[in-house]
């Protein structure tokens, strides 16, 4: 099954409601070890707060004025922001669809669940839906988020190079957004799969949700680092970035390489060598989808 065929089974699942499996899940919810009392995030809210007051506290003891250093904190808050947001769509996925599986398969109740008349595939699909289906929306919303960030940031980088603005530079942004959308899709089927296998090692429910989460973690991290390694052979003087406080054109390209992944180098290295790698990278990427995907089936079945 391919990339979008898989987070279309999915979505189906989760807005339809309408497969068994699906519904005998909603009815077992997934418990998150990474759900906090009600004390802590008042504890957190409190600390948000009071950032403001501890701040201004601190220039007026220490005599130096926090200002100065308003580039290296807006950078700060960039690059963690991005990060955050670009974990978003894989993390909680990854974290959570495999632990309907890990619990079924301790309960020996997996053989009875395929013995429905629907396809392996389908069936599987329905439980990590059913897993899955409350950190879904944030799945998606964050992924359309940074679909609509990247291209304000990125395109401009393409666009405005030393050579002008030429057709060829025009179709690299235009396919470059269609690229975009088939990375998150990828990503997102991926993160599926990795909380699938998790979830199938038949350890307990709380081990599939931190193998998923740290498989999920990973696989951006090792995203955002080849980004970042192939963009700083890039010589920026071209681009829309060059001028800008060095703090702030740092963050820029990590927040970029964070939440768009490999495709943001087109808007470093624009060219026909990078569009090869970009593109490398998706079938690459899709054929792990796919192999992930066969994988499961049979270790499933």
């Amino acid at each position: 099954m391919n990339s979008l065929s898989l987070v279309r089974a999915l979505a189906r699942h989760i807005l339809s409601e309408a497969h068994p499996v699906y519904r005998a899940a909603r009815r077992a919810p997934e418990a998150s070890p990474l759900r906090l009392p009600g004390w802590a995030y008042n504890a957190l809210l409190a600390t948000l707060l009071l950032t403001g007051a501890i701040l201004v506290y601190i220039e007026r003891t220490s005599g130096a004025p926090l200002s100065d250093y308003r580039a290296e904190g807006l950078a700060l808050a960039l690059i963690v922001g991005s990060v955050l947001l670009s974990l978003a769509w894989v993390a909680p996925l990854a974290a959570l669809a495999g632990q309907g599986l890990a619990r079924e398969l301790r309960l020996q109740t997996w053989d009875l669940l395929l013995v429905t008349p629907q396809p392996p595939g389908d069936v599987l699909l329905a439980r990590a839906a059913g897993s899955a289906r409350g950190v879904w929306s944030l799945a998606v919303g964050s992924a359309v988020l940074a679909a609509l960030i990247v291209p304000a940031i990125a395109l401009p980088a393409v666009l405005l190079t030393a050579a002008g603005l030429t057709p060829w530079t025009v179709a690299l942004a235009g396919l470059g957004a269609f690229l975009f959308v088939a990375e998150r899709v990828q990503e997102i089927a991926l993160a599926v799969l990795i909380g699938v296998h998790s979830g199938l090692q038949g350890k307990r429910p709380r081990v599939a949700f931190w193998l998923g989460l740290a498989g999920g973690v990973s696989v951006r991290l090792a995203s955002m680092a080849l980004t970042l390694f192939v963009a700083s052979l890039a010589a920026f003087e071209g681009t829309a970035l060059y001028g800008l406080p060095p703090a702030l054109a740092v963050s820029l390209w990590a927040g970029l390489a964070a939440l768009g992944g490999p495709l943001v180098l087109l808007a470093a290295l624009p060219g026909l060598p990078t569009l090869a790698l970009v593109v490398g990278v998706l079938i690459a990427r899709e054929a792990l989808v796919r192999a992930l995907f066969a994988a499961a089936l049979r270790r499933s079945g």
